[in-house]
């Protein structure tokens, strides 16, 4: 299983690279800082010539996840992997995809189950 995190603070017309995610992937949803849904790929993305679209079932937080207090903790776990959480990130594009690594993404899981 493989995480991901797309930030949705603006709008922007993206068309993200989906390439593989896989059935079974997990989402976070980002917005205002804090995680507020975690979908889960239904259907994967394969490589083709026509634009992917991928099949997610998202789940929308009760209680959504703040993550200023857990930033330091998910800059650790990042280490120097550049992504929209660290610096080497800030380019990133709302509205993308970014993999995050399985220690990062099992660690806001369970923030998750806490909160």
């Amino acid at each position: 299983m493989n995480y991901y995190i797309v930030f949705q603070n603006k709008s922007f017309e993206v068309e993200p690279d989906l390439e593989g995610v896989l059935e079974g992937d997990m989402i976070f949803t980002y917005i205002g800082g804090t995680i507020v849904s975690v979908g889960t790929v239904v259907k994967g993305a394969y490589p083709s010539k026509e634009p992917s679209t991928l099949d997610v079932q998202y789940e929308w937080l009760e209680s959504k996840l703040s993550v200023k207090p857990i930033f330091s903790k998910i800059k650790e776990l990042l280490g120097k992997e550049p992504t929209p959480f660290t610096k080497q990130g800030r380019h990133a594009v709302a509205g993308s995809l970014h993999r995050l690594n399985q220690e990062c993404g099992q660690f806001i899981i369970e923030r998750m189950l806490i909160s």
